[in-house]
C-alpha cells in the first residue's frame, strides 16, 4: 500500500492569519496615533521660544504659566511696533484682519480710552459661536503694547485671549497671540491639538494682513 498523500493546509486559516496581522497592526498604529495625539495636545513648555525674523515665520506652542496652560503663538512683522498697533487696535478692521471674524456688530466701539465694547460672530475650529466681549489696552514696560480680554459663554466656560506686540528692531515687531479655551463636550487635549494648528494660520494670515494694511499707508 503506498503512503496516504499530506493533506493541503486548511485554506480558511490561511487566509485569517494576515487579517488577523492586519487588525493587529492597525489597533496597534491607532494606538501609536492617539499617544501621539494625546501627547502633542498635552505636553507644554515653561521657556517658549519666538522666530528671531520674518523667515522664521509662525510658530505655536503650548505653554503652561503658573499651573496654567494656552495655547502661544509667535510670528516677527516687518512693520514698525506703532504702525502695527495702530492697525490691530483699529476695531473696524478687525473683520477684515482677523480670518475668523464674520461679523462685527453695530455695538461695537470704543468705551473708553483703553476699552472696547466688541460684538461679533466668530468662527472657531469647533463652530460659529456669537462673541460680546471688552478688550482692554494696556501699554508694555518694554516699549510696547497688548490687548486682552476674558469672554467665557456657555459652550466656553474659559474663553480668555491677549495679542502683545513688542519692538524687536528697526522696522520690525514680535506679535504673540496667547488663548485658552476650554470646551464642555470636548476633552482637552483634542482641542489644544485643533488650536495648535488653526492658531498658527490664524497668525499666518493676520501677519500678512497687517503688511498689507500697513504698505497702504
Amino acid at each position: 500500500m503506498s503512503a496516504p498523500l499530506p493533506s493541503e493546509p486548511d485554506k480558511p486559516s490561511r487566509v485569517r492569519r494576515p487579517v488577523r496581522q492586519f487588525v493587529a497592526t492597525s489597533l496597534i498604529s491607532c494606538l501609536l496615533l492617539f499617544t501621539w495625539f494625546y501627547i502633542r495636545g498635552s505636553w507644554a513648555t515653561k521657556n517658549p521660544t519666538d522666530p528671531a525674523s520674518p523667515a522664521e515665520g509662525v510658530k505655536s506652542v503650548i505653554v503652561q504659566n503658573d499651573g496654567k496652560k494656552e495655547i502661544r503663538t509667535s510670528v516677527v512683522i516687518p512693520v514698525s511696533v506703532e504702525n502695527a498697533w495702530s492697525i490691530i487696535s483699529n476695531y473696524e478692521e478687525w473683520e477684515r484682519l482677523f480670518s475668523t471674524i464674520h461679523r462685527l456688530a453695530p455695538e461695537t466701539g470704543v468705551l473708553d480710552k483703553n476699552r472696547h465694547h466688541v460684538v461679533s460672530d466668530v468662527m472657531t475650529p469647533l463652530g460659529m459661536i456669537k462673541l460680546d466681549f471688552i478688550v482692554t489696552h494696556e501699554t508694555t514696560a518694554d516699549g510696547g503694547y497688548v490687548a486682552w480680554w476674558d469672554a467665557p459663554t456657555d459652550e466656553l466656560p474659559v474663553n480668555r485671549g491677549e495679542i502683545r506686540v513688542t519692538p524687536k528692531g528697526p522696522e520690525q515687531t514680535l506679535l504673540v497671540y496667547s488663548i485658552d479655551k476650554q470646551y464642555k463636550k470636548y476633552p482637552q487635549f483634542a482641542v489644544y491639538n485643533v488650536l495648535l494648528g488653526h492658531q498658527t494660520d490664524l497668525v499666518g494670515t493676520l501677519r500678512k494682513r497687517i503688511i498689507e494694511a500697513a504698505n497702504k499707508q
